[in-house]
């Protein structure tokens, strides 16, 4: 057995060196209870001078420094660098402070409440719009043109027959209606051909009221309305659509109507039904003398064959005389549409509703300044 060996042949290793541990001297403090400034989270920084500093979460002066630091994952960091706007400048947790931020924070209903105080705004607010299913079942109900030929409701603003991308379809009462009637004419003159034609997203306007198809001229010559006008008599269009029956002529006169007193508006009504009648007479009389000429134009050339043509616009009797589009016969007048049916309107787009408005009264069609801010012609 080897003897053990006290010193190296070539000198003293260093690993054989004895090991004399450092001698410390703890300073005495008196016996304290831990506090949570002693729990310190040091953080070194790289400062010209290569030393470090302590930082601590809940110290009283935070630690300024200009050298690129990490982002710091305490919960406690966070909050003490982004206070609660109902917390106080300088967050209190026990009886430590921490140091006083300078973010100005928005609160949020500061923020909506300039909004809110915009009375314009809210009027462009749009009532509960039909889901795809209400449209589904409301796709195939018949809308008559004013020569009868009927189309699919759904014709006018699905994506693959829309003539535009956009339909605004405005839903009108009776024809005789003089509040829709003032409407539509409010609407005409304020939306002319080249605010029309300037409308950013291009859009269709159409109208559909609940009378007979064959009042559509008349409606037409009346109100001098340039929109496409259809309509839809059994009313299933305007029920599926949430348009109700009402009674309440309503207490506000709206802007559209700001010359034209109650009074005014059901002796208008009253009006426009005689005077249909009145040239309705006047053409009977004019029928009477076309048809004495066209029966001794008979009887010269019987072998002659007559056709009669009705139009939109002019309807041609079997004596020859043009009828005024403004003319009524007695039973249209129980054709106009039932008195207490309320419309409203609907903006379509890409085949779904995206605005619409529902009449609450006789007089409540959405005002034009709305229609002209929903298809952005104004701000």
């Amino acid at each position: 057995m080897a003897q053990k060996r006290e010193v190296s042949p070539l000198g003293a290793s260093r690993f054989e060196r004895p090991y004399t541990p450092p001698s410390h001297t703890a300073p005495t403090s008196p016996t304290t209870m831990p506090n949570r400034k002693m729990f310190s989270r040091t953080t070194h920084v790289n400062s010209p001078s290569g030393a470090s500093t302590a930082e601590s979460v809940f110290s009283e002066r935070p630690t300024t420094s200009t050298a690129q630091t990490s982002v710091s994952n305490s919960p406690i960091d966070a909050i003490a660098q982004f206070p609660h706007k109902d917390q106080s400048a300088n967050i209190t947790r026990g009886n430590h402070s921490a140091a006083p931020s300078t973010m100005n924070v928005v609160d949020t209903d500061e923020w909506f409440s300039r909004f809110r105080s915009d009375q314009d705004l809210s009027d462009t607010n749009t009532d509960l719009c039909p889901d795809r299913a209400t449209l589904a079942a409301a796709y195939n109900i018949p809308i008559y043109a004013s020569d009868g030929t009927a189309m699919p409701f759904g014709q006018l603003y699905h994506p693959a027959t829309a003539t535009h991308q956009r339909q605004l379809i405005v839903f009108v009462r009776h024809f005789y209606c003089g509040a829709c009637q003032a409407y539509l004419k409010a609407l005409a003159d304020s939306i002319t051909m080249s605010d029309y034609f300037s409308i950013p997203v291009p859009t269709s306007i159409i109208v559909i009221g609940c009378g007979s198809p064959n009042l559509i001229p008349f409606y037409k010559a009346v109100t001098g309305c340039p929109f496409p006008i259809f309509a839809e008599p059994s009313r299933q269009l305007f029920k599926r659509l949430g348009m109700v029956l009402s009674l309440n002529i309503g207490s506000e006169r709206p802007e559209y109507m700001k010359d034209i007193s109650p009074a005014a508006w059901a002796a208008g009504q009253v009006a426009t039904i005689r005077k249909g009648l009145k040239a309705r007479q006047m053409s009977n009389a004019q029928r009477k003398v076309e048809m004495q000429k066209l029966q001794e134009a008979e009887a010269e050339a019987a072998k002659i064959e007559k056709e009669q043509q009705e139009d939109d616009s002019m309807r041609t009797t079997r004596g020859g005389a043009v009828e005024s589009p403004l003319s009524l016969r007695r039973r249209d007048i129980i054709k106009g549409g039932n008195p207490l049916q309320i419309g409203g309107e609907f903006l379509f787009e890409e085949g779904e509703v995206v605005w619409c408005h529902r009449m609450r009264n006789y007089r409540n069609h959405a005002e034009v300044k709305v229609i002209r801010k929903i298809l952005e012609l104004d701000e």
